[in-house]
């Protein structure tokens, strides 16, 4: 009579085990509308019975049942059934009291989100890289533009100068061919200045050259080659 005292926790148990019992035709002569009285009221009439007896150790058996299930149906749980080598489930085994877990699946739980954790890192670290090498890019990106427009700016200012020195010798050249008067000092000094702007005009072609010493994504061989050939 006392294990079942003992065994009674609350009254929604008291109530359970009252019912289970009376679904297996033992039943209290006159309810108290008490569960735990009923209970008590139920082994004075029947304890010792070896019938009664098997009918209380399955009723304790399917109480536990019942509050496993009820633990796993509120912590979200569900029941799992797969094969391992008896090695693999040894090791569990001992691994799980070594580490302090309470038991095997709180050990192997920990181990599913200890590499959940593991893998959610590593995420956010390649994420974190992924994301500095895109900034590098990016600030690269930023630079070759500002030197892309740098470069064509300087490029075309010499282009235009270029042109100019192109129109002033060709204008120096047609005096030339004029036919002047033989040893005129017209023509030196036309010369000259067909001399002194052919050494301005390398100049400025070494200008763009310097200018050119970049990454072959910034060249611009298509604009230099244009300025160049026009050059009489």
């Amino acid at each position: 009579m006392n294990d079942i005292s003992d065994w009674i926790t609350n009254s929604e148990q008291a109530a359970w085990a009252v019912n289970y019992l009376k679904n297996k035709n033992f039943k209290v002569n006159q309810s108290k509308y008490d569960s735990r009285a009923d209970l008590e009221e139920l082994f004075r009439l029947h304890d010792g019975r070896d019938d009664f007896m098997f009918a209380v150790s399955k009723m304790k058996s399917a109480w536990r049942k019942r509050s496993y299930d009820a633990k796993v149906k509120r912590e979200n749980r569900t029941r799992c059934q797969f094969n391992l080598k008896k090695s693999t489930k040894s090791k569990i085994f001992s691994t799980s009291k070594q580490l302090g877990y309470k038991n095997q699946h709180e050990y192997i739980e920990a181990l599913v989100n200890q590499d959940k954790e593991h893998r959610r890192q590593g995420n956010e670290n390649l994420n974190m890289k992924l994301k500095q090498e895109k900034e590098k890019v990016e600030h690269l990106e930023r630079q070759l533009l500002d030197y892309q427009k740098s470069a064509t700016s300087v490029v075309t200012t010499c282009y235009l100068e270029i042109e100019k020195l192109i129109k002033e010798k060709l204008e120096l050249k047609e005096d030339i061919n004029k036919s002047p008067p033989p040893d005129h000092p017209h023509e030196g000094l036309s010369l000259d200045k067909i001399h002194k702007i052919n050494r301005q005009t390398e100049e400025i072609k070494m200008t763009i050259q310097k200018k050119m010493q970049v990454p072959s994504s910034l060249h611009m061989p298509l604009l230099c080659d244009k300025v160049w050939k026009q050059d009489p």
